[in-house]
């Protein structure tokens, strides 16, 4: 005598794995006894015309999702938090009982009109401790399963060894984050699976206090704690989450701390590039021109000091100047006595690279200069900036935060050189895409010049034209990035003029800001006034210089100024082979982009060899899993489909999954993006049932790790759905069809609004082989529809 829900399997989806699946959340869910938690009455088989139909007799839970909630209701920060302490306190519950949910998000949290909370949908939940029998549905190793952008590190690596507890924790703390600001931590937009998995392992999130800055202090602490990458640093448990909220709430002190500096240092990604730069007397300009204009810069900070200084402090500032000059010439002295004495070698005939001389030199240092902090300091300073101007990100960490701590022991925070030194560690995190801490380190820096030197001063100009690039480039908020360029005018007039350096910076973030909206011809401008400036500044083969060029190709590419764009790459392509080698990454970003170019202009045999030889060198560079390989394994086999080459198209992709499977697994994301592009080829050249027979096997993977309504899934239905056709399947490819249009003709932007019209297009075929010519007259309408829907 209960209304209830009722789950069953579909006709022809019992396959044993999904009934293993069914009971397993019949039998978890029956364990479970607590308020928050949809409770289960009853389960079994029932025996129907189409076999035997797993069940089981829920809770009806009559409600709104989270996320909706939150919308309608309105609700102030202080209830959504009250909210997810007691969500906190059912997925606690269901922990203690040993399972795992491994699928949290809004859409499985239902909040009930009396304002409950009921967690749900434990299909994917899997005990917490294996060992005891009957209570684990096991997980093929390298399989994904969970949604994606709710997903931890750990459980997007497939490895179901590194999934427990606080697997979930990290889930919820997704959830607040979504809760309290109405975004998700990452956002990954439309990009392809193994850019957006990536993205969410390899990039920290963003804080909630960058979206939500009157949420600083403790919420973004706590929200930070339960998105730690590493779960050893998380929440040990939801309880623990959910008590740090209330204690926030009750006004007492948080158990969760932000992460110490040292931590966050310690986390400095490893890159590594090409170190033979340049030889001989190269590497000697090289190193000597680099650390001669750190030390101007610092020695004209000294005599601004000096300059500015009162009378009654002249003496201790003169004093100060003189004891500079001592640390100048013990730097100089460092220099010609460990760097430069490394390039003697070359007289013998070897040539020594700036990487050789700077290893020699920073393995030297040891406990040198103990008694003398500052010259310490600033050698570590130099040879820092040097490394990081290489790429050698993981060298260069080390030697910013002593000199860092350096400076900060002996000079304090507002010191000009501590923050220096404070910005040179803002630029490592940006540099290794750890835009979170960038901006919350650039910041810091921002607000002490401001106090210290003033909102107008050269140097705090910079640092603001820094924050606004990493706004827009890094953290993905354009829209933050032009209000800090606003700032910047406002605060240079009068003070920089327009061929200043920091200007010219300016510049070029106006200009990516441009690009990024598509503005082709707004970006051209920019970048064309940076690149004079930069000319002006550098020369005109600087790599810095190079930069500002490229930008102007791709400007022009998009504009369909091909051959404006053409001999701006090819020149770019051949100076950084030169000074960085040909297996550097930029260069094959660079060579890349060349190829793809010819191809666009048509000039096919120009662009076949580039694209296999960067191909070559990104397998050896990158492995054959890394998404650079993975995007030239893509360009070069359209480039075969575009001259007619199918086979060598397919063989290539097959070669490429059969790579991929090998080194991530059989349903890890670069697979099922690898198995979407190659069943398209299959469906195109006669080979359906390979083609449906792929899909098929790589859909439900997508459907456990993208949203349901992400258009990479509406374009795997779609082509799916067209293989099914050509294997005469009708009734299954109308209906992957349909779910594929109804996903693409929601979605943003004109490429999938293509996309849908070719769902609707196949449509109209499938309705017209089943002889209903109304509904294949009505797609074939739609199918001519100039936008999706």
């Amino acid at each position: 005598n209960r209304t209830v829900a009722l789950k069953v399997l579909r006709p022809g989806l019992a396959t044993p794995s999904l009934v293993r699946r069914f009971e397993f959340e019949a039998e978890a869910l029956g364990r479970l006894r607590h308020a928050g938690i949809a409770q289960v009455y009853e389960a079994g088989v029932a025996q129907t015309d189409d076999g035997p139909r797993p069940f089981f007799a829920m809770e009806l839970v009559e409600g709104a999702p989270l996320d909706r909630w939150a919308e309608s209701t309105h609700a102030p920060p202080r209830e959504r938090l009250e909210m997810m302490a007691r969500i906190c306190d059912a997925v606690q519950h269901a922990h203690a009982q040993g399972v795992i949910h491994r699928d949290l998000k809004p859409a499985n949290i239902l909040i009930t009109p009396e304002g409950d909370p009921k967690v749900l949908d434990f299909g994917i939940a899997r005990a917490a401790d294996s060992e005891r029998p009957g209570e684990s549905m096991q997980t093929a190793e390298g399989q994904i399963v969970g949604t994606l952008l709710y997903m931890s590190p750990e459980q997007l690596t497939g490895d179901t060894r590194e999934i427990d507890t606080r697997s979930d924790v990290y889930a919820l703390g997704v959830c607040l984050f979504e809760l309290l600001t109405g975004r998700v931590p990452h956002e990954v937009g439309d990009k392809g699976l193994i850019e957006a998995a990536r993205e969410i392992q390899d990039t920290p999130p963003t804080r909630l206090a960058i979206i939500a800055p009157r949420l600083r202090g403790d919420v973004d602490t706590i929200a930070g704690k339960a998105l730690e990458r590493e779960k050893d640093r998380r929440y040990q448990s939801a309880s623990a989450m959910g008590d740090d909220i209330r204690r926030h709430l009750a006004g007492m002190t948080i158990t969760a701390r932000a992460p110490s500096a040292v931590y966050q240092l310690s986390r400095l990604a490893r890159r590594h590039k090409p170190a033979a730069i340049a030889t001989g007397v190269v590497a000697l300009a090289l190193v000597a021109s680099v650390v001669i204009v750190s030390l101007a810069l610092r020695e004209a900070l000294a005599q601004r000091e000096i300059a500015e200084a009162k009378t009654t402090e002249a003496q201790e500032q003169q004093a100060e100047a003189e004891r500079r000059g001592e640390i100048a010439n013990a730097v100089t002295g460092f220099l010609n006595n460990d760097v430069l004495a490394a390039v003697a070698p070359s007289a013998l005939g070897r040539d020594v690279t700036v990487r050789e001389a700077l290893d020699t030199a920073a393995d030297s240092l040891g406990g040198r200069f103990e008694g003398e902090p500052m010259t310490s300091a600033a050698i570590r300073n130099n040879i820092a900036n040097i490394y990081l101007a290489l790429g050698e990100y993981a060298r260069a960490e080390p030697l910013t935060i002593e000199a860092r701590d350096l400076f900060l022991a002996e000079l304090g925070p507002e010191h000009e050189l501590t923050q220096f030194a404070e910005q040179d560690l803002g630029v490592l995190y940006r540099a290794t895409a750890r835009f979170d801490e960038a901006h919350s380190q650039l910041e810091a820096v921002l607000a002490s010049r401001e106090a210290s030197i003033g909102p107008d001063a050269p140097a705090t100009l910079e640092n603001l034209i820094m924050l606004a690039e990493l706004e827009n480039d890094g953290l993905g908020n354009s829209a933050v990035a032009i209000e800090r360029l606003a700032v910047f005018e406002s605060r240079r007039a009068g003070v920089l003029g327009d061929d200043h350096p920091v200007t010219v910076y300016a510049e070029l973030v106006r200009g990516g800001i441009a690009l990024k909206a598509h503005d082709y011809e707004t970006a051209a401008k920019s970048y064309k006034r940076v690149v004079q400036g930069r000319e002006r500044e550098y020369g005109p083969e600087h790599p810095a210089t190079l930069v500002a060029w490229h930008n102007v190709a791709v400007a022009y590419e998009g504009m369909g100024r091909y051959d404006e764009a053409e001999p701006i790459y090819k020149r770019g392509l051949d100076l950084a082979r030169k000074q960085a080698g040909a297996d550097n990454p930029d260069t094959l970003v660079t060579a890349h982009n060349l190829a793809f170019l010819y191809q666009s202009m048509g000039r096919h045999d120009e662009a076949e060899p580039l694209f296999i030889d960067t191909l070559e060198r990104c397998q050896r560079v990158f492995g054959p899993a890394h998404p650079g390989t993975m995007t030239c394994t893509q360009s070069l086999a359209s480039l075969y489909q575009v001259t007619d080459r199918p086979d060598e198209a397919i063989v290539l992709m097959e070669g490429a999954l059969e790579g991929a499977r090998s080194a991530t697994g059989p349903e890890s994301p670069t697979v099922i993006d690898l198995s979407r592009t190659l069943g398209a080829m299959y469906a195109q050249h006669g080979r359906a049932e390979e083609g449906e027979a792929l899909l098929a096997g790589a859909l439900p993977a997508l459907r456990r790790m993208a949203p349901e309504d992400h258009p990479m899934l509406g374009d795997m239905l779609s082509t799916w759905g067209e293989c099914l056709r050509r294997c005469e399947r009708l009734d299954e490819s109308r209906d992957a069809l349909t779910e594929a249009y109804e996903i693409l003709s929601a979605a943003q932007g004109q490429r999938n609004a293509e996309k849908a019209r070719t769902a609707a297009e196949r449509l109209a075929r499938v309705w017209r082989a089943l002889s209903d010519e109304d509904e294949a007259a009505r797609w074939e309408a739609l199918s001519q529809q100039p936008t999706g829907g």
